[in-house]
């Protein structure tokens, strides 16, 4: 029927009802266009019903149970209504729409009004089909909310539709603003799937662009566990993508899971040197009193490091065992360097703490990090006459000796190691001591300055007066001017120094 048709009977039923009163009046036009607005609504969602050439005289009211209509309304102008439902849940609606013709009793000759007539309703022949798609409120639940390193994570989702499918989405938000490898093991499992946003028919958008990071399952009216195809590398919110086959309808759940994971305390771990590798620090030693940096690869950006000092011996004359050497550090991408906050002057083990503040996790890594030290070269050194008569030659004093160091004269002309070697060592102990010991130095790696089965001269001092200790290596009788290197070796690992060339004068 055209729009004409539906006016000229409205406007008959007018009139009919001027001429009727008081006698009778025409019930409401039951054959009106009605449809949805829209088909599809997401759950807890109201549908509009729309109502076409609707009579000015006339409330109407959308209702599913007869009993229970919603407020009525009308038009004075006889256009087009939408009446709005209650918010929906079920899968399948069907509203009809209940029609009331307003009538308006005339006073009385005194003015008063007789009593009210009784309204005049009819339903409308048409019902408005509405289905129900995504339900955005469903609660989802994580396994766990802290997770180690690496760890995949399960999702459950309480009681998902039937008939949707779901997946865990994570897109560049909050947390997120970092690259997929930063924030997972995407190179452990298949291609993570990029998908494009998806907007309503008002341009609004329903699901950002995003990448699916599970299997898609299909709900039951029943408990879905999702669980994530690659490990877990940084704190990273993750989301639910819904789509409904039943009604075509694509969105997301409102609940946002976030996820804390812990450092990673697997780390590998290295020192770097800051003096160039020219003579020294290029065999696997520091020079003494350079600047020393641990290296990590592959750092959390969410995690913060820092360098704490380990024990390696009880007796070291450092005595800050287990002190920090830096303050904290927050992780990069790829290569980062923690300094430490002073020159190495001896042998030590390191190992490096990693905390998350944010998420009271903290650990220690698991690699510790052996740095040798060379010898100091910087030891005062002087030349004297022998005090024996008998021998015609020179006595070179070390002051102040670096402990655990083996000092030897190396004659440059003859390329001779000269015997016997002094060990130096010094650990805090009970008072003003001297205990002299001589031993078979034992067989070292090729290349070291002390030769094989050396019988070394040691000393080793208690007190706390390093600045009066001094060791000294004769020269042996010389017949003329001789050079020689006055050389350190770190009797624990071999490592070596010419700490100073002297000249003997004959």
């Amino acid at each position: 029927m055209n729009e004409g048709n539906y006016l000229l009977r409205g406007a008959r039923n007018t009139l009919l009802d001027m001429l009727l009163e008081p006698i009778g009046a025409t019930y409401p036009l039951f054959d009106l266009p009605v449809k949805p607005d829209v088909d599809v609504v997401y759950y807890d969602n109201p549908a509009e019903v729309r109502v076409s050439y609707v009579q000015p005289d006339v409330s109407y009211q959308v209702y599913e149970a007869l009993d229970k209509p919603l407020k009525g309304q009308h038009s004075d102008r006889g256009t087009d209504i939408v009446l709005k439902t209650d918010t929906l849940k079920e899968q399948v609606h069907a509203f009809k729409i209940k029609a009331t013709k307003i009538l308006y009793p005339e006073p009385e000759a005194d003015g008063k009004l007789p009593p009210a007539k009784i309204p005049l309703s009819n339903s409308l022949f048409k019902v408005a089909n509405v289905r129900v798609g995504i339900n955005a409120g469903l609660v989802v639940v994580p396994e766990k909310s802290d997770i180690n390193y690496g760890d995949k994570i399960t999702l459950t989702i309480k009681n998902a539709q039937k008939g949707a499918y779901y997946s865990i989405i994570y897109y560049d938000n909050g947390i997120n603003n970092q690259e997929i490898e930063q924030l997972m093991d995407v190179n452990a499992g298949p291609v993570a799937e990029k998908v494009a946003e998806v907007r309503d028919q008002d341009s609004k958008i329903i699901t950002p662009a995003h990448t699916r990071i599970s299997e898609t399952l299909l709900g039951d009216d029943a408990d879905l566990q999702v669980k994530t195809l690659y490990g877990l590398r940084e704190d990273i919110q993750l989301r639910i993508a819904v789509i409904d086959k039943n009604t075509d309808l694509a969105g997301m759940l409102k609940a946002v899971t976030t996820i804390n994971v812990a450092p990673n305390l697997k780390l590998a771990s290295t020192w770097v040197s800051g003096t160039p590798a020219i003579e020294y620090n290029k065999s696997g030693a520091a020079d003494y009193g350079s600047m020393v940096s641990i290296r990590l690869i592959d750092a959390q950006l969410s995690t913060q490091y820092r360098i704490r000092l380990d024990e390696i011996d009880a007796d070291a004359t450092n005595p800050a065992i287990h002190d920090f050497l830096c303050d904290w550090m927050t992780g990069i991408k790829g290569v980062m360097d923690i300094p430490m906050s002073a020159g190495v002057s001896e042998d030590m083990i390191v190992r490096v703490i990693a905390r998350k503040t944010a998420d009271n996790l903290q650990g220690e890594l698991e690699s510790q990090v052996f740095i040798a030290v060379y010898p100091d070269r910087g030891k005062k050194i002087t030349v004297a006459a022998n005090p024996d008569p008998g021998i015609n030659g020179k006595i070179v004093k070390v002051y102040a000796p670096q402990r655990g160091i083996i000092y030897q004269l190396h004659n440059i002309k003859t390329d001779e190691l000269l015997a016997p070697p002094v060990f130096y060592n010094r650990n805090y102990g009970i008072g003003k001591t001297r205990i002299g010991q001589d031993f078979m130095a034992t067989k070292y790696q090729e290349g070291d300055a002390m030769g094989t089965d050396w019988m070394v001269k040691s000393l080793f001092a208690v007190d706390a007066m390093e600045d009066k200790d001094n060791i000294e290596l004769p020269t042996g009788a010389i017949t003329e001017d001789t050079k020689f290197e006055v050389l350190a070796t770190k009797s624990t690992t071999g490592f070596a120094a010419v700490i100073k060339m002297i000249t003997a004068k004959s």
